[in-house]
């Protein structure tokens, strides 16, 4: 898997609560609330609990517990990455 070169991190200004496999993140610097499935919360979460920026790849294999995550379950993540980098929950880092 050749992996992208851009990393993400979650923003700083987020609080969030989870109902079941739904979440409700309010972004305090955009006064904005977003209501994510469980797939976007776990990568929301994940990121925010990360010690550092992670690209897709490192993020892919630490959701799903593998090594070698298929190309389909990493598209998803990267779209998932790129509508959470929209609303501004996610900060893409170019290299």
């Amino acid at each position: 898997m050749s992996g992208s070169l851009r990393r993400y991190a979650a923003a700083d200004s987020m609080r969030w609560r989870r109902w079941n496999d739904e979440m409700v993140v309010h972004d305090a610097a955009s006064c904005t609330t977003h209501l994510l499935d469980g797939g976007a919360g776990e990568v929301l979460v994940s990121l925010r609990d990360a010690p550092h920026a992670l690209d897709a790849d490192t993020l892919c294999r630490r959701l799903l517990g593998i090594d070698a995550p298929d190309d389909n379950a990493r598209l998803m993540l990267e779209e998932t990455l790129q509508r959470l980098a929209q609303v501004g929950l996610v900060v893409a880092i170019d290299p």
